[in-house]
Parts: structure tokens; C-alpha cells; sequence
């Protein structure tokens, strides 16, 4: 109990240690940034109402049952899904700096964002789930390498993972570039 009890109070002060330093750099060159309107704290105020938010978001997750994840990974999965396929609608997807990788619905957000915590629910799902472990390489076509048999296997456990995490990349490099060919 007492190591678990160092690591927590470790993890809090390295937390709180990264959140001081970025805001000092932030206050330290928010005064020359053009979108400070005047202000040399107004990066800095609106860095901490984010903050503020942050930590209100994660105290609330905190407190949430994460077996409610569990059961209901799916209609994060499939709004994930939908919010990505939303980029490629012509008046729904809003282009910033050469990438329409945005969203706006009365308010602009980018659903990248939304679908990143909805691959940690699924993988999480997926991993939970009983009698995912690997079968034995015995258990694959004889004469057949162990290394081939290994991938075969794994292949044959984690197809679904694989497919999701190649949708993904697909999703991504389909993405238009900027105006300078670079991918924004």
C-alpha cells in the first residue's frame, strides 16, 4: 500500500509540476503572440479556464464507473465513426490551416479528438473480453514456421483490432494537404 500510495503522490507532483512550467512559457511568450489582443496575460487566463475545465472533466471521470464504458463502447465506437465521416461532407467540415480535419455544428471541434477516447473504450473492451489470449503456435498449418504461426494466430485473435487501427490510418491519409503540400 505504501509504494502504490508514493507512486500516486509521484504522478501528482510530476502532473502539477508540467502544468506549472507550461504555464510559464505560455505567460513568458503570450505577450509577443499576435492572438493576445493587447493582453499579456490573455493566453495565460484562457489556459487556465481550460484548466479549470480539464480538471472538472477529469474529477467527473473520476467518479464515473468505468464498467458503464464496458457495456456502451459500441455507441462510442459507431459516434466516433459517424463524427469522422462528417469531414468529408462539404458543408459540415471546416477547413483550418489547409486541413478540413474540423468540424463545425455551432461549435468547431475536431472529432479526432472524440475518436481517440473511443479507441481506448473499444481496444479496452476488446482486450477485456474472454479467451483472447493467443492460441499456441502448435495450433497453426504444420510445417509452417513458428514466426509465420505466430502472425497467423495472431492475426486470426486480433483481425478486428488491426481493421480498426488501419481504418484509421486510412481515415488520416485521406486528409486533403495545405496549400504548401504538406500534410496539415
Amino acid at each position: 500500500m505504501n509504494a502504490h500510495r508514493t507512486s500516486v503522490y509521484l504522478l501528482v507532483v510530476t502532473v502539477i509540476g508540467l502544468i506549472v512550467l507550461g504555464l510559464v512559457m505560455l505567460s513568458s511568450t503570450s505577450a509577443y503572440a499576435p492572438e493576445s489582443h493587447g493582453s499579456a496575460l490573455f493566453l495565460l487566463k484562457r489556459q487556465l479556464m481550460w484548466l479549470g475545465i480539464g480538471a472538472l472533466v477529469c474529477a467527473i471521470a473520476a467518479g464515473l464507473d468505468y464498467h458503464l464504458l464496458q457495456k456502451t463502447w459500441w455507441i462510442w465506437f459507431l459516434l466516433s465513426v459517424f463524427l469522422l465521416s462528417l469531414c468529408f461532407v462539404p458543408h459540415i467540415c471546416h477547413r483550418i490551416n489547409g486541413s478540413r480535419r474540423w468540424i463545425n455544428i455551432g461549435v468547431t471541434f475536431q472529432p479526432s479528438e472524440f475518436a481517440k477516447l473511443a479507441a481506448i473504450a473499444t481496444v479496452a473492451w476488446w482486450f477485456a473480453r474472454p479467451s483472447r489470449q493467443l492460441p499456441s503456435t502448435a495450433a497453426a498449418s504444420p510445417g509452417s514456421s513458428r514466426e509465420n504461426a505466430f502472425c497467423w494466430n495472431f492475426w486470426k485473435v486480433n483481425k478486428s483490432a488491426v481493421c480498426l487501427f488501419g481504418a484509421s490510418i486510412l481515415v488520416d491519409k485521406t486528409q486533403p494537404v495545405n496549400e504548401s503540400g504538406v500534410d496539415a
